[in-house]
């Protein structure tokens, strides 16, 4: 799947990322970034809503594991397990969430654990820059399930 096919795959099946404006920049392993427009997600203080804030990163992070799962499991159920979010800064236009790359290492555990039991997790990390200055970033959890 390439990215103007994911981006169509997510508005169909998370409808909340349509209404939010996400836009999918770059889908592949090597790197994923999902963009959002400052309009569809503001808050009473003239800057970013912190649940957009936090929706972006997440979906940036569930992004990347799909992206792994394509060529394993297309049809397996991801779901976030655990998560933490940090804000460091107002954001106050337009923002690109973007995964920070994951050791070949955990990805290859993390597969070895979903084929061997039927699940696996692995931990994404992903974060929001403001020209050189990390906005907010985000440590999770997901967890990948098959399809029964």
């Amino acid at each position: 799947m390439d990215k103007i096919e994911f981006e169509k795959y997510l508005h169909e099946h998370i409808p909340v990322t349509k209404a939010m404006g996400f836009s999918v920049e770059e889908y592949s392993l090597g790197r994923i970034k999902i963009k959002a427009p400052f309009k569809e997600n503001i808050n009473h203080r003239l800057s970013v809503f912190g649940g957009s804030i936090s929706s972006i990163l997440i979906m940036a992070g569930w992004a990347y594991v799909r992206k792994i799962m394509e060529r394993i499991d297309p049809d397996s159920i991801i779901v976030i397990h655990k998560n933490t979010v940090n804000y460091h800064l107002p954001i106050i236009s337009g923002f690109t969430a973007e995964v920070k790359k994951v050791n070949k290492k955990h990805i290859d555990t993390f597969i070895e654990m979903y084929e061997k039991y039927g699940k696996g997790r692995i931990n994404i990390e992903s974060e929001i820059d403001g020209h050189q200055q990390i906005l907010a970033d985000f440590k999770g959890t997901f967890v990948v399930l098959k399809k029964r």
